[in-house]
């Protein structure tokens, strides 16, 4: 049973790092870019 859980957990985790390295680019051109012009970040 806990072993199920760490793997849970580490599949999870594995699983939100391949999001987060295949949307980054998205997420850097929009996302990111956007709160930076909002908040008046690198003017």
């Amino acid at each position: 049973m806990v072993f199920l859980l760490i793997f849970a957990c580490f599949v999870f985790d594995v699983v939100m790092l391949l999001v987060t390295l295949l949307v980054g680019e998205v997420i850097n051109a929009s996302t990111c870019r956007h709160v930076i012009d909002r908040t008046g970040w690198f003017e």
